[in-house]
């Protein structure tokens, strides 16, 4: 039973302070299907808090006892490296370019690595 006193309700700026990213980018992981989307209530989404804390044991807590099958090896490895791409992509200095066209090549080609990789 979850203790009311210390519940809280994870929003995506919550999920996007976890991850070390912006909320876009939150939105492009729900998007991709990295991330299951919120319950959304009334005007807002929000995500169980235990429902959170599993999805990031799935992702980044090691397999003890078990071996991973391989579909969770996958998702696991997407997920990482989709934040990993998403991370590094801060400091990029062709994502600063004010056009629209250069930051959606650049989102292309991350993603060709990703596939490629």
């Amino acid at each position: 039973m979850t203790n009311l006193s210390t519940f809280k309700l994870v929003t995506k700026a919550d999920a996007a302070a976890i991850f070390g990213v912006c909320t876009k980018s939150i939105d492009n992981y729900i998007k991709q299907g990295l991330l299951p989307p919120p319950v959304q209530f009334m005007s807002k989404e929000y995500w169980h808090p235990e429902e959170f804390k599993a999805i990031l044991d799935q992702i980044f807590k090691r397999p003890t006892g078990r071996d991973m099958t391989d579909a969770e090896t996958e998702k696991s490895g997407t997920i990482k490296s989709a934040i990993a791409a998403n991370s590094s992509q801060k400091g990029s200095a062709r994502l600063r370019d004010s056009s629209a066209a250069v930051r959606q090549e650049a989102r292309q080609s991350e993603k060709l690595k990703m596939l490629n990789g």
